[in-house]
């Protein structure tokens, strides 16, 4: 899995959880792409966050910033468009 490798070379992760990481981020992207999904990550002030997500008006929810490798989401909640790191997805 690519995203597996990139996880571990610049997130600095273990094999493993790389692997873990690359393929819960699959699955959610893929379930918010055909409806709606709840999962949780992690805030960046360490408090988890419940979350209900689509991909609507999402063109690349998967994206590089210069902090890491982040997920970009439609918060059905908020109405508003949100995003987190992966290395934060519970």
């Amino acid at each position: 899995m690519q995203l597996a490798h990139l996880l571990r070379s610049h997130e600095g992760m273990s094999w493993s959880l790389a692997q873990k990481k690359a393929w819960k981020t699959y699955k959610l992207i893929r379930k918010m792409a055909d409806d709606q999904a709840t999962f949780t990550y992690i805030k960046s002030d360490a408090t988890p966050r419940i979350a209900r997500g689509s991909m609507q008006g999402i063109r690349t929810p998967l994206f590089r910033s210069p902090s890491g490798y982040v997920i970009r989401y439609y918060d059905l909640g908020v109405k508003g468009t949100r995003s987190f790191h992966i290395s934060r997805l519970v």
